[in-house]
């Protein structure tokens, strides 16, 4: 087992973007893929750690039943995959479905020991899956998921999806929530947000700040984070966790306002390429 705060885990590893960065903030970590080919290099992208007893990859589907063996649905070129189907068809992605192992997260957990922090990303199986952890005193101090991994369309047609990740974390004990933006990084607040990404004066000065190399926090977060821990954000990348988000900490029922008012806002302008309320909910005790 590894020391409790220096434990990282990164359920869904994808092409290790997020391990990588754990790694070189001085963490061990517990790396998580299901996608057999991906798994594969990341075996070879981190023999070093994995030689060193940093890094264990763990290839296998987290799921939210107990079964030895689960059907995974493999997209074609990106590598994206998940154990639910429905989103990728939506997308119109092309993939192909394998057989993987499956654990549950509990177990995940029970081998390798309390962490620090626990990164969640697969595809919308994440609140399932964090149901399947029944022990708390096996729960990360800081954890982060996906809000939902439903398309806009079964949002709008069912709007309770969008607090379930929530609901389950604040049954668990968590009681401080952040609410993070992926594309930009920015930490949500009751403040509106989407709408003035589309303000043409706020475009220009966003530019103009980048042409002159200064980030202000408020503005450009990612960019902003980049310089200050020396590490490129990538879309792939979930970015900082913990006490090293920028904005405040919310109540639960804070939180739920905030993400009500800011799918509302978002849903009413422009939709993105990955057809999602693309946004992560972290949350603390």
């Amino acid at each position: 087992m590894f020391p409790e705060k220096k434990l990282v885990y990164d359920i869904g590893a994808h092409s290790g973007e997020d391990t990588s960065w754990y790694l070189s903030c001085g963490y061990n970590v517990v790396a998580v893929e299901a996608n057999p080919f991906l798994a594969a290099e990341l075996r070879e992208k981190f023999r070093d750690a994995i030689e060193e007893g940093k890094l264990k990859i763990v290839e296998a589907a987290i799921t939210g039943e107990k079964q030895n063996e689960v059907e995974f649905f493999v997209c074609e070129h990106s590598g994206e995959g998940s154990i639910y189907n429905k989103r990728l068809k939506q997308a119109g992605l092309k993939y192909e479905a394998v057989q993987v192992p499956a654990m549950q997260l509990e177990d995940v957990f029970r081998e390798s020991g309390v962490g620090y922090y626990c990164k969640i990303d697969i595809e919308g199986a994440d609140v399932p899956v964090l149901k399947t952890v029944t022990r708390t005193d096996l729960l990360p101090a800081y954890i982060s998921l996906e809000i939902c991994g439903k398309s806009l369309l079964d949002l709008k047609a069912d709007p309770t999806e969008l607090y379930k990740p929530l609901d389950h974390l604040v049954s668990l004990g968590y009681r401080r929530f952040k609410l993070i933006d992926q594309y930009s990084l920015h930490s949500l607040s009751p403040q509106p947000f989407y709408k003035w990404q589309r303000n043409l004066f706020l475009r220009i000065l966003k530019k103009s700040f980048r042409i002159l190399r200064v980030y202000p926090p408020a503005l450009l977060p990612r960019q902003w984070y980049q310089r200050k821990y020396a590490v490129t954000f990538g879309e792939e990348s979930s970015g900082p966790f913990g006490e090293m988000l920028l904005g405040d900490w919310y109540s639960a029922e804070q939180m739920r306002h905030i993400i009500r008012d800011r799918f509302i806002e978002f849903d009413a302008g422009e939709r993105t390429r990955h057809h999602i309320f693309w946004v992560d909910l972290h949350a603390a005790f």
